[in-house]
């Protein structure tokens, strides 16, 4: 890693270091925990992370994941439920998990309506597509359709209307369309944790467009309160990447990147390969 591209970046971690261990670390957890996966059902942390992890909440670090999943599916693949003081926002925020409970807000009516006539729609459009129902919400996966972009015109505006038809809200990710409950996103979600945690600085990374709230949520507490906040894009979107603080290419250098701003990495104090000063 260049000097200069250490230079620039070396600030955002010593501010994040000043305020150890009262740092909010916030991941999403499908691209900075998990490796991306054809199969949702097949992720799993990266090897470094359960231990990476470990080390800030045992140190008193608040330690959050936000994800789309629903927690109990989370829970399962991450085997993380066990982690001192987790806590975990499913569904981007309609479903709050820690210490062991569980709140959620009641599934919408029309919900229930939208998974009975949601499957035939789009198998209509590609049979290789399909629906994963993750209670609160209705994902459409098109990664395995024999043309995904041309899915995923043919499909949003089917969607919006049906979604429109019972008050949910349909948002795009990497070759997904999701249908959820309205007023709920990654931004809502941080705002969540931000108010009721009150930490003196927060980090949070993520790998999709979906995370773009959680990075303008960020941006808005450190406005008001004059606090330190880092956003870190993983991977190679560059909607995201043009938001970002740090860029780290993936979960294992967000790992490396954890253990250095926690002091528990040999690197601590300079930069690591695979993560970089975003614009850089």
């Amino acid at each position: 890693m260049a000097d200069a591209e250490r230079l620039r970046t070396e600030p955002l971690l010593d501010a994040l270091r000043a305020k150890f261990p009262d740092v909010l670390v916030a991941l999403d957890f499908d691209g900075p925990i998990a490796a991306i996966v054809d199969r949702p059902d097949d992720a799993r942390p990266v090897d470094t992370a359960p231990r990476a992890l470990r080390r800030l909440a045992e140190r008193g670090v608040p330690v959050a994941i936000i994800t789309g999943r629903d927690v109990e599916t989370l829970l399962r693949l991450s085997g993380l439920s066990d982690l001192p003081g987790l806590t975990v926002l499913g569904v981007h925020g309609a479903q709050q998990w820690r210490g062991g409970e569980l709140t959620q807000v009641p599934e919408p009516e029309g919900l229930a309506e939208l998974r009975s006539v949601l499957p035939e729609v789009v198998e209509a459009v590609d049979p290789a597509a399909w629906v994963e129902d993750k209670g609160l919400s209705l994902v459409v996966h098109v990664r395995a359709a024999r043309h995904p972009e041309q899915a995923l015109v043919h499909l949003r505006p089917r969607l919006q209307a049906i979604a429109a038809q019972h008050e949910l809200e349909v948002h795009d990710g990497k070759m997904v369309l999701e249908v959820r409950v309205p007023n709920f996103n990654k931004g809502t979600a941080m705002w969540t944790l931000l108010d009721r945690l009150e930490p003196g600085a927060a980090l949070f990374a993520g790998d999709d467009v979906g995370d773009l709230p959680a990075f303008q949520a960020l941006d808005e507490w450190s406005a008001l309160t004059g606090r330190p906040s880092v956003r870190v894009a993983v991977g190679d979107l560059q909607a995201l990447r043009s938001r970002a603080d740090i860029q780290c290419a993936d979960a294992t250098a967000v790992m490396e990147l954890l253990d250095v701003i926690g002091g528990t990495s040999s690197a601590a104090g300079s930069q690591r390969p695979g993560a970089e000063q975003a614009g850089t």
